[in-house]
Order: structure tokens, then C-alpha cells, then sequence
């Protein structure tokens, strides 16, 4: 699903359907799960854990990889925001 701020949000399709449930005013007031995608610049002049260290301060940072896909999920403290992975775009190596 394109959100307005450019990011692609991916939805299970059953939270899709209490979505779609909800935005026709069919169902109840429930959460649903998504996982936002977002691009971010990088710094050439630090390392990725530099760059997230500076960018998040108060955050618990752990080395992640499994198959193909590896990076840091980031645990914020300081807010009620879930945590994030964060790595390297397999292509595009600016982001």
C-alpha cells in the first residue's frame, strides 16, 4: 500500500482486509500490523553503526543478518516506537 510520504507500507492480507473492513465503516476499531520501507541517505565518511549511532542516540543497536538480508535492528528507549531494522540496499548503495 503507497503511503502519502513516499513510503510503501506491506500489510498481512488479512490485516489488508480489516483495512479495507474499517475504511468502509464495516468493522470494529482494531489495530492491525505493518512494516513500513524507507529509503535513507547514507554518509559516505561513517560506517552504517556509526551513522545509526549518530541518528539514534539513546537506541540499543544489534548486529543482525540471516540469509541475504543483514544490518542492526535498532531498539529506540526513549520513544513508544517499535524496533527497526536498518541495512544497506542490496543495489543501490547510497542508501
Amino acid at each position: 500500500m503507497f503511503r502519502n510520504n513516499g513510503n510503501v507500507e506491506i500489510l498481512h492480507p488479512q490485516d489488508y482486509a480489516l483495512w479495507r473492513c474499517n475504511l468502509e465503516a464495516r468493522g470494529y476499531d482494531r489495530g492491525y500490523y505493518s512494516e513500513y520501507i524507507r529509503l535513507i541517505p547514507r554518509n559516505p565518511q561513517l560506517s552504517l553503526e556509526a551513522q545509526i549511532q549518530k541518528e539514534y542516540p539513546q537506541a540499543e543497536i544489534n548486529r543482525y543478518s540471516q540469509g541475504l538480508l543483514s544490518g542492526y535492528i535498532v531498539i529506540n528507549k526513549d520513544a513508544l516506537i517499535l524496533p527497526e531494522f536498518i541495512g544497506n540496499h542490496p543495489t543501490m548503495k547510497n542508501k
